[in-house]
């Protein structure tokens, strides 16, 4: 809420603010994909203002970040996430998938051997959605707008 409000007190009154973030990962493939890997003990707890790539997946949650910002649109996009591409699509979706979503702190903190049963199920998922040189997952993304309210003194 800090940042949001403090970006509505410097900007001009009226000025557009447009970004995209995920919905919920139920709405995301590649999400619900890779927590079903995830034995339950795994399965991170939401938390609010927890940071991640689901922060604001929910319209009323960002509605209450933005402070100082009004006339807030969510257009619901869907679209082909690309998890890896390049010489080494798949190792570039590892590497992905081992620093954001679901999986990440299940393959820092989980113990052998249940960490590397994960690991294996991740890459048999990844390798599954390997098409044309590309890693491609379903996702589901938000974009938000917003008018800036803040009426300089």
């Amino acid at each position: 809420p800090q940042a949001f409000a403090h970006l509505a007190a410097i900007a001009e009154p009226g000025a557009r603010m447009v970004f995209s973030c995920f919905r919920k990962p139920a709405e995301n493939g590649w999400a619900r994909e890779i927590a079903g890997l995830l034995p339950p003990s795994a399965t991170p707890v939401p938390q609010r203002f927890a940071p991640g790539p689901f922060a604001f997946a929910d319209p009323d949650h960002v509605r209450l970040c933005m402070a100082g910002w009004t006339d807030h649109v969510f257009t619901p996009v869907d679209f082909a996430y690309v998890a890896g591409a390049g010489a080494d699509p798949v190792g570039e979706a590892m590497a992905l998938f081992r620093r954001i979503g679901p999986a990440a702190s299940a393959l820092r903190t989980l113990p052998e051997p249940q960490r590397s049963e994960v690991g294996l199920r991740l890459l048999a998922l990844v390798e599954a959605h390997l098409e044309g040189g590309r890693v491609t997952f379903p996702a589901a993304a938000w974009v938000v707008s917003a008018l800036s309210d803040h009426r300089h003194g």
